[in-house]
């Protein structure tokens, strides 16, 4: 995920925070934050744009790019898909979260056209999420970039190198 966000904001992939190549062995905590930044920010304005639909292209886009993740990274697609198993994990349940997400907010709308609801539900709805949901997505991403540069980063190292 954090690749398709700094991918659309333009942002290259090999300088993540220093503004030079970083060799995947240095990564360090400042990585991790930077990481969780940029898959926030992109999951997020997933949820954003979940009232418009738009959503679906940028989770088709994370689907898609999973799928090329190997021939991206120049990895063999077992040690690829091995060592980003744990944090992809991760992105493709906030992927979901954001899809059930949409998919309650799409019903909500629906039925308060319909007048099948109250507007006070749909207010409901969002309170919740922010209460709820938002912190989750949160304490996700950052579990996410932890694993990510602290699993399997580490594991591509050692899978590459046997």
């Amino acid at each position: 995920m954090g690749f398709v966000a700094m991918n659309i904001s333009g942002i290259n992939l090999n300088s993540p925070v220093e503004g030079k190549t970083v060799s995947i062995e240095r990564l360090g905590f400042n990585h991790v934050l930077y990481i969780f930044y940029m898959n926030a920010a992109f999951v997020f304005s997933m949820i954003l744009l979940s009232i418009t639909g738009l959503h679906f292209v940028m989770i088709f886009k994370v689907l898609t790019l999973i799928g090329q993740g190997p021939s991206l990274s120049g990895i063999e697609s077992s040690t690829y898909y091995l060592s980003s198993f744990i944090h992809g994990f991760f992105e493709l349940l906030l992927c979901y979260i954001v899809l059930k997400f949409s998919i309650m907010q799409f019903k909500l709308v629906y039925e308060n056209i319909s007048e099948k609801k109250d507007k006070i539900s749909i207010k409901q709805f969002y309170k919740n999420f922010i209460k709820k949901t938002c912190p989750l997505i949160l304490i996700i991403l950052f579990i996410s970039a932890m694993c990510e540069v602290y699993i399997s980063n580490p594991l591509i190292i050692k899978l590459t190198s046997v």
